[in-house]
């Protein structure tokens, strides 16, 4: 239950990560399709498109309900 979602989130909490989210994430808290190709291109150094974030959001993006062209991630 909640004992345990507490405990996943100390462990996988990343100071940088929620940094650079908070960053690139434009969309109302959520990282955009155009908002992640931006991040792939200035941070990663890849030549992505849209179309490639977009794969990749559809690929791994954890939250069932959230939006599909969209990147859901919690950041405090």
């Amino acid at each position: 239950g909640k004992e345990i979602e507490h405990f996943y989130e100390i462990l996988t909490e990343r100071e940088e990560i929620d940094v650079i989210y908070a960053e690139y994430a434009k969309t109302g808290g959520l990282m955009s399709t155009a908002d992640l190709q931006k991040f792939l291109i200035n941070e990663q150094k890849e030549k992505a498109s849209v179309n490639d974030a977009l794969q990749l959001i559809e690929k791994y993006e954890l939250d069932e309900n959230g939006n599909a062209s969209c990147l859901c991630y919690s950041y405090s």
